[in-house]
């Protein structure tokens, strides 16, 4: 009996040292290779730990790895987005893309660019989150989308329709499909990522309320090389962030250009006409510019008017105001 006693403890010795082993080795199975593979995929957005888990989940296939970590993203960006939903967000980005300006297509006399851009605001908690890379690549990729995805208009008759940079639903914008700022990365493009899980899946990486407030977008019609009418599209951002397209203050604005023949007007004073449009940006925004004219009931010149046409023109040399540069301009 004793010796069938120390045979079942040896068994029982053996069975244990067996099973801890087992599971010692299954801490190792996971490919560092394939770790290394998931981090590039994502670009680095997946911490060494949750890759080894993943593979782990998925016996080392790195494709079910990679839908792991997408299911796995959106249950906790929703769990961290219901636990944070009651904060308030008061700081962020404006983030604006511009995927056609209106210029001349590269010199060419016999066809004008159509315009398309687009301006978003996103907020979140701090300033330490709006300066994160992960948050202002957010506020890029909003941007983008939105420019890519407004309405063109119908026909030329727009242009005579005041408002040509209009609202876009925020309701409508939420659930499109995220169509990320064109990069060098090696992540493929996904099209089940919504901007809602967008932002879901930052709050869980940055722990804090992400909300999308407001956008706007400004589309033109495509015209016809006879078309005596054009549009011009200027932008400005004031204390870039991360990301080429966003900062702290942005404005967007639309240039009516008119002329008997147009596409030479516009290929010839090409830089001319870029340049005015950013510089009528940065008055709206350096001056607080709110409204393009006044109806004659601030004096020419009033820096204390919000309207574009008053104040004296701050961002261009040789003074004088909007009103009498932009009657030189048609």
């Amino acid at each position: 009996m004793l010796c069938m006693s120390r045979n079942a403890l040896c068994s029982a010795i053996g069975s244990a040292a067996f099973h801890t082993s087992r599971s010692f080795n299954a801490e190792l199975k996971a490919s560092i290779k394939l770790i290394a593979e998931i981090r590039k995929i994502t670009d680095n957005q997946t911490s060494f730990t949750k890759a080894k888990e993943a593979l782990l989940a998925t016996n080392n296939d790195l494709n079910s790895a990679l839908e792991w970590l997408e299911k796995d993203n959106i249950a906790s960006g929703a769990k961290k987005a219901a636990k944070v939903a009651s904060r308030t967000a008061n700081d962020g980005l404006v983030g604006i893309f511009v995927l056609a300006d209106g210029g001349s297509r590269a010199g060419t006399l016999d066809r004008v660019a159509p315009v398309r851009a687009a301006m978003v605001e996103v907020n979140c908690e701090t300033d330490f989150v709006a300066r994160n890379e992960i948050f202002s690549k957010l506020v890029a990729d909003i941007a983008h989308t939105t420019a890519y995805l407004a309405e063109t208009p119908s026909d030329s008759r727009t242009l005579s329709k005041p408002g040509l940079i209009s609202p876009f639903p925020i309701e409508t914008l939420v659930d499109a499909p995220l169509v990320r700022v064109p990069s060098d990365s090696t992540a493929p493009p996904d099209p089940s990522t919504t901007i809602s899980s967008a932002i879901q899946d930052a709050t869980s990486k940055l722990g804090e309320k992400i909300s999308l407030r407001r956008a706007c977008s400004f589309v033109g019609p495509v015209l016809p090389p006879s078309s005596d009418i054009g549009l011009r599209v200027g932008s400005y951002l004031h204390l870039s962030g991360n990301q080429a397209h966003t900062g702290k203050i942005g404005a967007l604005v639309a240039l009516a250009l008119k002329s008997n023949n147009l596409s030479k007007f516009i290929a010839t004073g090409d830089a001319e006409t870029r340049s005015l449009a950013r510089a009528l940006a940065r008055q709206v925004v350096g001056l607080g510019a709110d409204r393009v004219g006044d109806a004659g009931i601030s004096e020419v010149g009033d820096t204390s008017s919000t309207a574009l046409y008053e104040q004296p023109f701050m961002m261009q040399p040789g003074g004088g105001t909007d009103k009498q540069r932009g009657s030189t301009g048609h």
